[in-house]
């Protein structure tokens, strides 16, 4: 082995081929190096920015970052924002006939062979809706001006009759009595001036009798006649002494005026201390009739304020509000008002139910039809009528309600003309057209019961989907019109 390793002939062939393997090893790791493709560099800005964050249960939900949901607190998911552009580009067309129908192109529609119409990024955006002539006239929709009117809220308000405290005379006693006798009159029953009412024992009242006749003549006399009339008897009744010269320990308690003896619970025997009520008179020429106001409504009511009110039976009787109770009922949220009325007839009877109606003025406003508003959450929209069979959604404020009218604070200018007929079918469509853009906008919206649009009720069209949004209650239905 030894010699052949020393073999000459042998290494002009190591060195000659060592070499070459030896380079050709390395070309390859080259070229295989070289053959991996170089990774381009991503730019952070490429990544499209994200809209908003919303629930994947819930799409109404859009929250500015990565929170739980508020309804299921679920993780919400990131939206990616759409790039805008122009507004009169053309996003898809549709049929005026069949809302639902979106095409890339401007082919017949499917449904019912019309040619259709393009719908650009700006009618998307802002919800609007084409509604021709005919379609028009087929669902009934009408527009009427904004315009500045008169306004006069009228007040329905529960109201009960109570006794005119002005008119209720105390039937007390000023000296110390027992009650000898009582000439059958009960609560309840109508007594007259001077009638007697109850037979009284004092002697305090026969004492002091006996000193006035004593002194009469004399300088103490006045002394001893105004003890009598502070101890509560009439004018009538000390004359009778003086008619008679003798004191006496019985004396007659007199009705002091006509009217309903109420509250009268004496009974024979019983002994009264000074300063006793046992019983009242009331008068019913006047009562008082009071009502009951919501809250934010009691500033709509001053004194003063003329009503009318109308009672089980007879005509409605003219008054006006004489005092407005400065509190409110903690459990009612109502405060009261009260008017002063006339009742010679006496068929206003106390804790008697009526109804009253004041008629308020509001004052000039601008205006318009209460059935043209369109509720959605905490949102007022009107359709206004901007040209070419285009219906235009605007959101307005509005103010206080006056019959079939409401007034607009601002989002409206006088003569802008406004959808008052039909107004939720035509929401119905736009919301068609622009649910996730222009009505998607206020996530605080709430829910309400789909109403029948336009293309529910074309026999021809097909059922909208039970998921797609729907508009709300128009502002005349929600207060139950």
């Amino acid at each position: 082995m030894h010699g052949r390793r020393g073999n000459p002939r042998c290494r002009p062939f190591f060195f000659v081929w060592f070499p070459m393997y030896r380079t050709l090893f390395l070309l390859v790791l080259v070229a295989c190096g070289s053959s991996e493709p170089a990774k381009p560099e991503v730019s952070a800005s490429a990544e499209p920015a994200i809209s908003h964050w919303t629930c994947p249960m819930h799409p109404e939900v859009h929250e500015a970052g990565q929170t739980p949901c508020p309804k299921c607190k679920m993780d919400l998911v990131p939206v990616k924002a759409e790039a805008k552009g122009p507004a009169d580009e053309v996003v898809h067309w549709t049929c005026p006939m069949h809302p639902s129908v979106k095409e890339a192109g401007q082919t017949p529609c499917p449904i019912c062979r019309m040619d259709l119409t393009p719908v650009t990024r700006g009618e998307l955006e802002g919800g609007s809706v084409v509604v021709d002539a005919l379609r028009r006239q087929r669902f009934g929709v009408k527009t009427v001006p904004a315009e500045i009117r008169s306004l006069t809220r009228e007040l329905r308000l529960p109201g009960a009759v109570k006794w005119d405290e002005d008119k209720i005379y105390d039937l007390s006693i000023r000296a110390e009595v027992w009650v000898e006798d009582l000439y059958e009159v009960e609560s309840g029953q109508w007594v007259s001036e001077d009638q007697p009412l109850a037979k009284l024992y004092s002697p305090e009242l026969y004492g002091a009798a006996r000193e006035w006749l004593a002194t009469k003549g004399t300088e103490r006399e006045p002394t001893k006649l105004e003890r009598l009339k502070l101890i509560g008897l009439s004018d009538k009744q000390i004359a009778r002494i003086g008619y008679r010269k003798e004191a006496s320990y019985s004396i007659d308690l007199p009705a002091p005026m006509d009217g309903v003896l109420i509250d009268f619970e004496a009974i024979e025997g019983d002994h009264l201390q000074r300063g006793a009520t046992f019983g009242r008179i009331a008068k019913l020429d006047t009562v008082w009739v009071e009502a009951e106001v919501y809250e934010d409504e009691v500033a709509l009511i001053p004194e003063g304020t003329p009503i009318v009110v109308h009672a089980p039976s007879g005509e409605p009787i003219h008054a006006s509000v004489s005092r407005v109770e400065p509190w409110v009922d903690p459990k009612t949220r109502r405060a009261t008002v009260r008017a002063t009325v006339d009742n010679p007839d006496k068929r206003l009877l106390p804790d008697m139910y009526v109804d009253v109606v004041a008629k308020v003025d509001l004052g000039e406003k601008l205006a318009v039809p209460t059935e043209a508003i369109v509720v959605t959450g905490e949102r007022r929209v009107v359709f206004v009528d901007a040209g070419e069979d285009r219906l235009v959604p605007r959101d307005i404020v509005v103010g206080r309600r006056a019959g079939d009218w409401t007034e607009v604070v601002s989002g409206l200018a006088p003569g802008d003309a406004v959808v008052h007929s039909g107004a939720f079918l035509v929401a119905a469509e736009s919301r068609l057209r622009a649910a996730e853009t222009y009505w998607g906008a206020a996530p605080s919206e709430e829910p309400a019961a789909p109403p029948h649009s336009m293309k529910a009720m074309d026999p021809g069209a097909p059922m909208a989907h039970e998921g797609m949004p729907m508009p709300a209650k128009s502002e005349a239905s929600a207060h139950g019109h």
